[in-house]
């Protein structure tokens, strides 16, 4: 068609040169020669699909066998993420190998949050397998087997990841650090025991430090927040000190839990805000905050 189109338009061409050159004929010896261009666009094409049905025809055989060859490496792949039975022994083996060892290195953290994750990806393996696999499978036995032994691994080592950061808060807190080493600790333990809660939510263990974790940290976090009230209010800076103080009846009552603590703390800190009004208001009865 784009061949037919030039020539169309150089037939025109040609008869128009050929007409003012004085060509009796301008039409005819035109025509003769578009034809011409015409005849070997087609022998062009011709030969071009010729050879492109030639090298198609060659490589047919080889895309052949690159498909074969991607089919087979996907179906082995497949095997090879399969979990057979000596596959699913040796991983079972291997996780309560590391389980033993962790049990002498116990005090480490890493270690059983490391041995969970192996445990968890292991059950989650588990688990898509026995979607698939039919009653009558050789496999079906030895895949559940796997997984009831894997989870009491589960379980262990994410209860003992959590009871570590416990004993790490403890142990900060026993050692009287900053409010804020403090305040760290409890974030992790607490990130770690509601991380601990998603798997295990009815877990009276994770329940009660999870409660009273929660304690701790309003209170350390409340005990900062005074501390930086009365240093501002030493200051002579007791607007500020009234916010602080403000902002640790939040902490107090945010997450709407009372007790008689609470209660107490809360008292204090209100006693201590009237104090400032009145030293503001200048109420000599007032205590002197700065010189």
């Amino acid at each position: 068609m784009l061949a037919t189109t030039i020539c169309i338009a150089l037939f025109f061409i040609g008869w128009g040169i050929l007409h003012d050159a004085g060509d009796e004929t301008p039409w005819l010896t035109s025509g003769i020669g578009v034809s011409m261009v015409l005849i070997g666009a087609a022998m062009m094409r011709e030969i071009v699909l010729r050879n492109s049905r030639a090298r198609i025809a060659h490589q047919a055989p080889m895309l052949g066998r690159e498909l074969e060859s991607v089919y087979i490496r996907r179906e082995n792949s497949k095997s090879a993420d399969k979990l057979t039975i000596e596959r699913n022994a040796e991983l079972v083996r291997d996780i309560a190998r590391k389980s033993d060892a962790a049990k002498v290195l116990g005090s480490f953290a890493a270690i059983h949050r490391e041995i969970f994750e192996l445990c968890d990806a292991y059950l989650n393996k588990n688990d898509l397998e026995l979607r698939h696999i039919g009653n009558g499978s050789p496999r079906l036995g030895p895949l559940r087997k796997g997984r009831d032994t894997v989870a009491r691994y589960h379980r262990y080592h994410l209860l003992k990841w959590a009871e570590i950061e416990i004993g790490n808060l403890n142990r900060v807190s026993a050692e009287n650090a900053q409010s804020t080493e403090k305040l760290d600790a409890a974030h992790n333990a607490i990130g770690v025991l509601d991380y601990a809660l998603g798997f295990y939510p009815e877990d009276r263990s994770l329940l009660d430090s999870r409660a009273a974790l929660s304690e701790m940290f309003v209170s350390v976090e409340v005990s900062r927040l005074v501390d930086g009230a009365e240093h501002e209010a030493f200051q002579g800076n007791l607007k500020q000190a009234k916010r602080n103080y403000r902002e640790a009846l939040y902490v107090l009552g945010k997450d709407s839990i009372f007790n008689e603590g609470r209660e107490l703390a809360a008292g204090r800190i209100l006693q201590e805000i009237e104090k400032l009004d009145r030293f503001e208001n200048g109420d000599k009865s007032a205590p002197a905050y700065a010189d």
